[in-house]
């Protein structure tokens, strides 16, 4: 059984807990250990850290998750650890402050970086990390936003790059109701993180008026547009996407978003911008979901699928089955343990 040491940054990386979500349940807790250890998983809420400016932070336990059994043991009983060969690799869950403090104080205790690393970024931007992988010379490096360019795709051969995008949470899924008793027409709840949103939600209103039972909006609502502030818990936004026919999910601050996947865990169809990344096992467009590449398509889109129930249903039903077969927490840790023990042989 693969033995990891989990290195996390206290303010919430969703990517970062959703891999460790799918390696607890591949590994159990006692072939991860997870430094510093994460209190909100047990306890609800992490004790207060320093963020980079200073000042006291605190992370609650996002709604997606369910706590894990997981076992704290301070940086001492770590490094002794270490020493005595109980982990296979340490992964960098992320760029941020805190792995990096970790890795230094590993250095320091060893004069080196004593175990085999795998550096994991989920970060918004596309840039790659070139100052971390000369740093700690990792032997594999995932990454989510990994652009689809002829020269990424070179850099992916070369320097073992590999697609991590978000997964499909399941734990907390609401009911699927089949598609014919679907009751919403069209769905679509989001933060306010890209214009496409807005441009989007300005379709959606259109189709509302034109007789569409569109629900949703987006927080903050788009300025002197007359729009109310849309926001839902997490129940009840997950019952919405069960009882949708249509569910859209569009970019926010980067192309991957937790949308993406939490859509795709329901049978209603997809109609999705078009992603520009790398993905593995990626959803293929009129087979899987639907994709648009111009916002002048998107109406035209749903008043189609809309008006062909059956093609629809197909659709939506192909891609949840996709989802759930390559795309949840387990299903994205099985393929981060393949391409990790891939490099270490």
């Amino acid at each position: 059984m693969t033995r990891i040491l989990y290195l996390v940054d206290y303010q919430l990386d969703y990517g970062a807990e959703m891999l460790l979500n799918g390696l607890y349940k591949i590994l159990g807790k006692d072939n991860l250990i997870i430094h510093p250890f994460l209190r909100r998983y047990s306890e609800g809420v992490d004790k207060d850290y320093i963020l980079p400016d200073g000042k006291k932070g605190f992370t609650s336990l996002s709604a997606q998750f369910s706590p894990l059994d997981l076992v704290e043991k301070d940086i001492d009983e770590i490094l002794h650890r270490i020493q005595s060969g109980d982990f296979d690799f340490i992964v960098m869950a992320s760029p941020r402050e805190y792995v990096i403090k970790s890795m230094e104080v590993i250095r320091e205790k060893f004069g080196r970086i004593p175990l085999p690393v795998v550096f994991c970024d989920f970060e918004d931007y596309s840039s790659l990390r070139w100052d971390i992988v000369q740093k700690y010379d990792p032997i594999c490096y995932f990454k989510r936003e990994l652009v689809d360019t002829e020269e990424n795709r070179k850099l992916c051969r070369q320097y073992c790059i590999y697609p991590l995008p978000f997964s499909a949470i399941t734990d907390n899924l609401a009911v699927d109701i089949p598609y014919e008793e679907k009751n919403i027409d069209v769905f679509f709840s989001a933060g306010n993180t890209h214009p496409l949103r807005e441009d989007v939600i300005r379709v959606l209103h259109e189709l509302k008026g034109e007789g569409v039972n569109f629900v949703g909006g987006i927080d903050p609502p788009p300025p002197l547009e007359g729009y109310i502030k849309y926001r839902l818990d997490y129940n009840e936004y997950q019952a919405m996407l069960g009882r949708s026919k249509i569910n859209i999910t569009v970019r926010g601050f980067g192309y991957d978003t937790v949308r993406r996947w939490e859509v795709m865990c329901y049978s209603g169809l997809v109609i999705s911008d078009s992603i520009p990344l790398i993905t593995p096992y990626p959803f293929e467009d009129r087979k899987h979901i639907v994709y648009w590449h111009d916002i002048k398509e998107l109406k035209d889109l749903v008043l189609y699928y809309l008006n062909n129930h059956k093609e629809a249903s197909v659709i939506g039903k192909r891609g949840k089955e996709h989802c759930l077969k390559h795309h949840t927490a387990t299903g994205r840790a099985k393929y981060f343990l393949e391409k990790v023990w891939e490099n270490a042989k």
